[in-house]
């Protein structure tokens, strides 16, 4: 009897594996991440029974170099496509070569590719800083930053901030960026300045130039002092 588990993930996703007997798996890969095909053969009792595996793709030999690299733990072995192309999309074959009598079947995945699922973006945020006040603004999108290795970076009105310490050129308002343990990343604004309200965005960069983004609405209000007194003064 012959048994087959099969496997992929794309970078950094949950193992999949599908049920005994199962031989066919398709998959899906954002252009520009780093994908991993995997199989397992659960049936060999001694790992070094399987002498090689020779993964295909179009009727040709992958070999090992900068856009495949090849990697292995027991039975379990695993393609790495490095930078998806679209040229990458179809039918992959893991077929390994064993000692002794013992036969075991070949993985076949079926690939395809395109732009990465964008999520639908969140409804701006409003936030409301007084003048000379501090605020902060985050943005959790550790998964898939972490996932697909996007960019990130912050906007402010439509333009990408570019100055170390001030929001814009007409504004007194200083920030800084940082990401904490969680992943999340910061905009920390301080010395808020009415100059410094406007449309503030968190920006991810796909390898594909997908850009997702989430926006908020930064009012200051203006600190007024207290009104003049005028006081009735008699000069001698």
């Amino acid at each position: 009897m012959r048994m087959f588990f099969l496997a992929s993930l794309a970078v950094v996703t949950a193992l999949l594996v599908l049920p005994s007997g199962a031989q066919t798996q398709s998959r899906f890969f954002p252009l520009g991440t780093d994908a991993t095909l995997e199989c397992t053969w659960d049936n060999v009792e001694d790992p070094h029974n399987i002498e090689l595996v020779k993964w295909t793709f179009k009727g040709k030999r992958l070999r090992e170099g900068n856009r495949y690299e090849y990697s292995s733990e027991g039975t379990t072995h695993r393609l790495l496509i490095k930078n998806v192309q679209k040229k990458d999309k179809g039918t992959y074959y893991c077929t390994p070569k064993v000692s002794g009598d013992q036969e075991l079947a070949a993985g076949q995945f079926i690939v395809s590719v395109g732009k990465a699922k964008l999520p639908d973006a969140p409804d701006p945020r409003e936030i409301n800083l007084s003048e000379g006040g501090t605020g902060s603004l985050n943005c959790n999108y550790a998964e898939a930053k972490e996932r697909y290795g996007l960019k990130q970076y912050w906007t402010y009105n439509g333009e990408k901030i570019k100055s170390e310490t001030q929001v814009h050129e007409g504004s007194s308002t200083q920030y800084r960026t940082y990401s904490d343990e969680q992943g999340r990343d910061w905009l920390v604004l301080s010395e808020v300045d009415v100059a410094g309200a406007g449309t503030y965005k968190c920006n991810y960069k796909y390898p594909d130039k997908q850009i997702f983004s989430m926006q908020f609405d930064v009012n200051v209000s203006e600190v007024r002092g207290p009104a003049d007194v005028i006081r009735n003064v008699t000069v001698n």
